[in-house]
């Protein structure tokens, strides 16, 4: 009875600790069944120099190949997007940041990214896309022969086939010129394909440098003076951006404009021969699970980009002066319609 006595006041005081230790218990497990979920999450990141429609065509790709393995983003797939919009300052603290959490898998898109994430992460699968030659651009010896935790699919340009659809329009084409960015590898790469591409049907390549985005209404102008047929324009950091402004001037000198990537050809190019990098996306996302699967990216060669189409725009064709084959149109094209 005394015993009774004595306990009663502290009582309450028991079943708040009690009460206060449940809920922290609860809250423990809980906390520790939201951090089991977190573990069980693929965990990818995607890593941006600056927005592009080639690159968001890519990411696209990539998580609609996801979904449909029923990887859906912020479900089953923890899916972190970094843009450094440009800046290399910002890109090496992305790549900090990268390097400091738990990724399965790293995408990156075009070749100062895939640069600077694998100089750094030497571990973590790197699996990068919009990279035009990647073995002379220092991630391979060969496309077999690699750094070991880096593999992807290039974006090399098919210049062949951009000369060729340029002489189904101007048979009798003979100069062509092209800005490039000396200090962008890619762009200095791609410069050399589309020359070897010339000097094989006797056509003369005339190039011009920029070194900014700024530069290009000035040296577009120089350029379409030297007495070129056509500018057919490679992809590049500089050029993308300012593509309008190369449309604008080779129209009001009635310069015939081609280039490789369809939405350029929806701005008002004539044609293009383009890669298709929402299936780009699909594809190395497919190369993602053979590494989660357990394959090692050492043992993945670098591959090309697979499917490419033509694009034409037929209003931009007649804006330049020039008609559109009918055996083109006949053929297995993509039309754009303004």
């Amino acid at each position: 009875m005394n015993f009774r006595k004595n306990i009663s006041p502290l009582l309450p005081g028991i079943f708040s600790l009690a009460a206060a230790a449940a809920l922290l218990l609860l809250s423990d497990l809980t906390n520790r069944r939201e951090e089991s979920r977190q573990r069980d999450k693929i965990r990818v990141a995607m890593i941006h120099y600056g927005f592009t429609a080639d690159c968001n065509d890519v990411q696209t790709g990539i998580l609609e190949r996801f979904a449909e393995k029923g990887l859906i983003k912020d479900e089953g797939l923890i899916f972190d997007e970094f843009n450094s919009n440009g800046d290399v300052a910002t890109l090496n603290e992305i790549v900090k940041l990268v390097s400091s959490k738990d990724y399965n898998l790293i995408f990156t898109t075009t070749l100062n990214v895939t640069q600077a994430v694998s100089d750094k992460i030497k571990k973590t699968p790197v699996l990068f896309t919009v990279v035009a030659n990647p073995v002379g651009n220092g991630l391979g010896t060969s496309y077999k022969d690699h750094i070991p935790n880096v593999t992807g699919i290039d974006a090399m340009s098919y210049t062949d086939e951009g000369i060729d659809l340029i002489k189904r329009y101007m048979p009798d084409v003979r100069r062509i010129g092209q800005l490039f960015v000396p200090g962008e590898m890619a762009s200095v790469s791609g410069l050399k394909e589309l020359e070897r591409s010339c000097r094989e049907e006797n056509i003369e390549l005339v190039s011009a440098p920029i070194n900014s985005v700024s530069d290009v209404a000035e040296v577009i102008s120089i350029l379409c003076s030297k007495h070129i047929d056509a500018v057919c324009q490679m992809p590049d950091g500089y050029t993308i951006p300012a593509f309008s402004v190369i449309i604008r001037v080779t129209r009001k000198l009635k310069i015939p404009l081609f280039c490789f990537i369809s939405s350029q050809v929806k701005q008002g190019a004539i044609a293009a021969i383009a890669g298709d990098f929402t299936q780009q996306g699909r594809e190395i996302a497919d190369i993602g699970f053979r590494i989660l699967d357990g394959e090692s990216p050492k043992d993945i060669p670098f591959s090309r980009i697979k499917q490419i189409r033509t694009v034409i725009n037929q209003e931009a064709a007649m804006a330049y002066g020039l008609k559109t084959p009918v055996e083109l149109m006949n053929s297995s094209v993509e039309v754009i319609e303004n």
